[in-house]
Protein backbone atom coordinates (compact mmCIF):
# COMPACT_ATOMS: atom_id res chain seq x y z
CA UNK A 1 0.00 0.00 0.00
CA UNK A 2 2.82 2.61 1.02
CA UNK A 3 4.05 1.64 -2.48
CA UNK A 4 1.13 2.19 -4.62
CA UNK A 5 0.65 5.74 -2.57
CA UNK A 6 4.22 6.76 -3.26
CA UNK A 7 3.76 5.42 -7.38
CA UNK A 8 0.60 7.84 -7.32
CA UNK A 9 2.02 10.61 -5.71
CA UNK A 10 4.90 9.68 -8.61
CA UNK A 11 2.05 10.06 -11.58
CA UNK A 12 0.78 13.44 -9.85
CA UNK A 13 3.95 14.86 -9.90
CA UNK A 14 4.94 13.85 -13.29
CA UNK A 15 1.40 15.07 -14.57
CA UNK A 16 1.97 18.81 -12.54
CA UNK A 17 5.64 18.93 -14.34
CA UNK A 18 4.21 17.93 -17.79
CA UNK A 19 1.42 20.42 -17.49
CA UNK A 20 4.25 23.11 -16.46
CA UNK A 21 6.69 22.27 -19.11
CA UNK A 22 3.80 22.62 -21.85
CA UNK A 23 2.79 26.20 -20.32
CA UNK A 24 6.08 27.38 -20.32
CA UNK A 25 6.76 26.34 -24.20
CA UNK A 26 3.45 27.93 -24.84
CA UNK A 27 4.61 31.16 -23.35
CA UNK A 28 8.05 31.39 -24.69
CA UNK A 29 6.62 30.73 -28.17
CA UNK A 30 3.80 32.96 -27.75
CA UNK A 31 6.81 35.62 -26.76
CA UNK A 32 8.49 35.05 -30.04
CA UNK A 33 5.76 35.31 -31.98
CA UNK A 34 5.21 38.57 -30.61
CA UNK A 35 8.76 39.33 -31.37
CA UNK A 36 8.07 38.50 -35.06
CA UNK A 37 5.20 40.37 -35.39
CA UNK A 38 6.89 43.62 -33.37
CA UNK A 39 9.64 43.47 -35.69
CA UNK A 40 7.52 42.88 -39.08
CA UNK A 41 5.42 45.66 -37.87
CA UNK A 42 8.66 48.22 -37.94
CA UNK A 43 9.43 46.74 -41.23
CA UNK A 44 5.91 47.67 -43.00
CA UNK A 45 6.32 51.24 -41.23
CA UNK A 46 8.60 51.98 -43.96
CA UNK A 47 6.04 51.51 -46.78
CA UNK A 48 3.61 54.28 -47.19
CA UNK A 49 1.00 51.55 -47.73
CA UNK A 50 1.06 49.63 -44.93
CA UNK A 51 2.66 52.35 -42.17
CA UNK A 52 -0.23 52.08 -39.94
CA UNK A 53 -0.38 48.12 -39.81
CA UNK A 54 -0.11 45.88 -37.25
CA UNK A 55 1.05 42.56 -37.16
CA UNK A 56 0.21 40.09 -34.78
CA UNK A 57 0.24 36.04 -34.89
CA UNK A 58 -2.31 34.25 -32.72
CA UNK A 59 -0.72 30.91 -31.49
CA UNK A 60 -2.55 27.90 -29.76
CA UNK A 61 -6.26 28.89 -29.26
CA UNK A 62 -9.29 26.43 -27.36
CA UNK A 63 -12.16 25.94 -29.80
CA UNK A 64 -15.93 25.89 -28.59
CA UNK A 65 -15.77 22.10 -27.92
CA UNK A 66 -13.12 22.66 -25.25
CA UNK A 67 -10.05 21.42 -27.68
CA UNK A 68 -7.08 23.36 -28.28
CA UNK A 69 -6.09 23.73 -31.70
CA UNK A 70 -2.51 24.37 -32.38
CA UNK A 71 -2.86 26.66 -35.46
CA UNK A 72 -0.82 30.07 -35.85
CA UNK A 73 -3.11 32.43 -37.20
CA UNK A 74 -1.55 35.75 -38.86
CA UNK A 75 -3.35 38.76 -38.30
CA UNK A 76 -2.59 42.68 -39.71
CA UNK A 77 -4.74 45.34 -38.36
CA UNK A 78 -4.88 48.36 -40.30
CA UNK A 79 -5.03 51.65 -38.80
CA UNK A 80 -6.11 49.99 -35.24
CA UNK A 81 -9.84 49.32 -36.53
CA UNK A 82 -9.56 46.03 -38.67
CA UNK A 83 -7.92 42.44 -37.95
CA UNK A 84 -8.07 40.58 -41.36
CA UNK A 85 -6.17 37.53 -41.06
CA UNK A 86 -3.13 37.88 -43.92
CA UNK A 87 -4.28 35.00 -45.80
CA UNK A 88 -7.09 36.87 -46.93
CA UNK A 89 -4.90 39.31 -49.07
CA UNK A 90 -3.26 38.80 -52.43
CA UNK A 91 -1.22 40.36 -54.52
CA UNK A 92 1.08 43.28 -53.93
CA UNK A 93 0.01 43.49 -50.54
CA UNK A 94 0.34 40.04 -49.52
CA UNK A 95 3.74 39.84 -51.23
CA UNK A 96 5.02 42.91 -49.08
CA UNK A 97 3.36 41.64 -45.58
CA UNK A 98 5.14 38.10 -46.19
CA UNK A 99 8.53 39.80 -46.89
CA UNK A 100 7.99 41.60 -43.72
CA UNK A 101 6.99 38.25 -41.97
CA UNK A 102 9.92 36.12 -43.84
CA UNK A 103 12.45 38.88 -42.61
CA UNK A 104 11.26 39.30 -38.64
CA UNK A 105 11.60 35.81 -38.50
CA UNK A 106 15.11 35.89 -39.47
CA UNK A 107 16.00 38.34 -37.95
CA UNK A 108 14.16 36.83 -34.11
CA UNK A 109 15.93 33.27 -34.70
CA UNK A 110 19.27 34.48 -35.43
CA UNK A 111 18.87 37.07 -32.36
CA UNK A 112 17.75 34.89 -30.28
CA UNK A 113 20.70 31.79 -31.66
CA UNK A 114 23.35 34.43 -31.25
CA UNK A 115 24.59 33.69 -34.92
CA UNK A 116 22.84 34.03 -38.52
CA UNK A 117 24.29 34.13 -42.23
CA UNK A 118 25.53 37.47 -43.45
CA UNK A 119 23.76 36.97 -46.62
CA UNK A 120 19.95 36.35 -48.05
CA UNK A 121 19.41 35.02 -51.27
CA UNK A 122 16.18 35.91 -53.38
CA UNK A 123 14.83 34.13 -56.78
CA UNK A 124 12.20 36.34 -58.35
CA UNK A 125 10.86 37.38 -54.85
CA UNK A 126 8.90 40.04 -56.72
CA UNK A 127 7.32 38.08 -59.74
CA UNK A 128 3.76 39.23 -61.21
CA UNK A 129 4.23 42.93 -58.60
CA UNK A 130 3.30 46.13 -59.87
CA UNK A 131 6.17 48.85 -59.76
CA UNK A 132 4.54 50.28 -56.95
CA UNK A 133 4.66 46.75 -55.37
CA UNK A 134 8.29 46.24 -56.07
CA UNK A 135 8.95 49.49 -54.72
CA UNK A 136 7.65 48.93 -51.44
CA UNK A 137 9.03 45.40 -51.03
CA UNK A 138 12.71 47.62 -52.26
CA UNK A 139 11.66 49.71 -49.02
CA UNK A 140 11.61 47.27 -46.60
CA UNK A 141 14.90 45.37 -47.66
CA UNK A 142 16.21 48.72 -47.21
CA UNK A 143 14.94 49.44 -44.07
CA UNK A 144 16.35 46.58 -42.49
CA UNK A 145 19.28 47.34 -40.34
CA UNK A 146 21.69 44.59 -41.05
CA UNK A 147 25.22 43.98 -42.35
CA UNK A 148 23.84 41.28 -45.13
CA UNK A 149 24.47 41.08 -48.94
CA UNK A 150 21.16 40.32 -50.35
CA UNK A 151 21.20 38.84 -53.67
CA UNK A 152 18.42 38.67 -55.77
CA UNK A 153 18.09 37.18 -58.77
CA UNK A 154 15.36 38.77 -61.07
CA UNK A 155 14.65 38.99 -65.08
CA UNK A 156 12.28 42.25 -64.71
CA UNK A 157 14.39 44.97 -66.04
CA UNK A 158 12.16 47.14 -64.22
CA UNK A 159 13.93 46.16 -60.92
CA UNK A 160 17.33 46.93 -62.11
CA UNK A 161 16.63 50.57 -62.66
CA UNK A 162 15.30 50.68 -58.59
CA UNK A 163 18.74 48.71 -57.27
CA UNK A 164 21.86 50.15 -57.37
CA UNK A 165 24.15 46.85 -57.82
CA UNK A 166 23.67 44.73 -60.60
CA UNK A 167 25.48 41.72 -61.98
CA UNK A 168 24.72 41.20 -65.44
CA UNK A 169 24.35 37.43 -66.44
CA UNK A 170 23.69 36.65 -70.15
CA UNK A 171 22.91 33.57 -71.33
CA UNK A 172 23.34 32.43 -75.25
CA UNK A 173 22.42 28.48 -76.15
CA UNK A 174 24.26 26.56 -73.21
CA UNK A 175 26.66 29.25 -72.10
CA UNK A 176 26.19 32.05 -69.12
CA UNK A 177 28.49 35.03 -69.27
CA UNK A 178 28.75 37.93 -66.54
CA UNK A 179 28.41 41.22 -68.74
CA UNK A 180 30.39 44.04 -68.12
Amino acid sequence: SATLDALKKNVIVAEESKRLIKAYVLQTFQETLDSIGEVATGLLSAVPNTATSTIYFEGCKETKSGTIKDEIVAIINTDGTNDIPIKSYSGGERTTIDLAVDLAVIDVIETKAGKGANFIFMDEPFDGLDSVCKENCLEILKSIDTNKKIIMVDHSSELKEMVSDIILVVKKGETSTIAG
